[in-house]
């Protein structure tokens, strides 16, 4: 008969669990505080594709074509639950959506109808840097949102003949 005198662990079961403790748990605060700056980085990517959204629509939602002449370049800051993003909106570019050819009135010839549009892209940023006259110079930004479309006025003056 076999009769066991041990009673608790010995000292190289304890060296290597503590071996074990000493990697895993810096690993597993490494890759929390991966995770949470990801986490952080979506959030941004969200808010600033909601926010180039949010001036496109707004940018879509001009009827008058006097209004919409006037659309320009721009570059404008929007603060968000306590973060900031700049919006930069490009140099509005004209494009024709429509042509279409119909007789004339005169019953000789035809009338050319063109119709068209205006395509404007939005950035969105974070700035790595302001400097001293809350500018943000193009190194220090961090793109973040992209979105271009083409819109146009309802109003009719925008049908050429």
């Amino acid at each position: 008969m076999v009769i066991s005198h041990s009673r608790g662990f010995g000292l190289i079961e304890v060296l290597v669990a503590m071996l074990v403790i000493a990697i895993t748990v810096p690993a597993l605060f490494a890759l929390q505080k991966k995770i949470f700056n990801r986490y952080n980085e979506s959030v941004d990517v969200m808010t600033a594709y909601s926010i180039a959204n949010d001036e496109l629509e707004q940018l879509s939602a001009i009827r008058a074509l006097t209004e919409f002449n006037k659309i320009s370049q721009s570059e404008r800051q929007v603060d968000i639950n306590g973060s900031r993003f700049w919006v930069s909106r490009s140099q509005p570019t004209d494009v024709v959506l429509d042509t279409a050819n119909y007789p004339s009135s005169g019953g000789s010839g035809t009338t050319t109808v063109v119709v068209r549009g205006k395509s404007v892209k939005v950035q969105v940023f974070r700035c790595q840097q302001v400097d001293v006259s809350d500018k943000c110079s193009a190194s220090n930004r961090k793109q973040l949102a992209t979105l271009s479309r083409i819109i146009a006025p309802l109003d009719e003056g925008y049908i050429t003949q």
